[in-house]
């Protein structure tokens, strides 16, 4: 009777056993189910946002393209920029390009840079400022090329800018 009682007894405190550890296991469960929502409501923004930020690189490198083919007019790039900007892998490229862009065309913003503060300190006109910045040109930039900038900075920085 002792053993059956024992049995008995056991066989209880293993339901009891197996109900708590059923209990721990659905309250595992849920905490589990949980976190997985949540790591995918974030994979779901993360791939949104991915893709927002490729749109908006495209519209960028278009419009790059857009500018360089202005500024090709006035001096012909020396570096290839003309990938294509639908083009998802040309990233690198593209950023290699703008930065020879910015070597090769950025004395356009020292030009409009300077002519602010030029005619700020009322130091005279276009042709005076002209000519300095034909002095002070980059060594390596030809005359007729300083010209070209000059020209278009007169056109389409100066005189846009004057006019309002």
């Amino acid at each position: 009777m002792a053993v059956v009682a024992a049995v008995g007894v056991d066989a209880i405190l293993g339901a009891i056993q197996g109900s708590k550890e059923a209990k721990e296991l659905d309250q595992a469960k849920a905490k589990l189910d949980k976190a997985l929502g949540v790591t995918q409501q974030f994979s779901a923004k993360v791939s949104s946002q991915t893709q927002l930020v490729l749109q908006q690189t495209q519209t960028q490198q278009a419009l790059f393209l857009k500018n360089m083919q202005l500024l090709n007019r006035i001096q012909p790039a020396t570096f290839k920029y003309d990938y294509s900007a639908s083009d998802p892998n040309a990233t690198s490229s593209f950023v290699a390009a703008m930065a020879n862009a910015v070597a090769e065309y950025g004395w356009l913003s020292t030009i409009r840079t300077d002519y602010v503060n030029f005619m700020a300190n009322g130091n005279g006109n276009w042709a005076t400022f002209s000519m300095m910045m034909n002095m002070l040109k980059p060594a390596q930039m030809e005359k007729q090329v300083a010209d070209g900038f000059l020209s278009y900075a007169e056109t389409k920085l100066i005189q846009p800018a004057t006019a309002k």
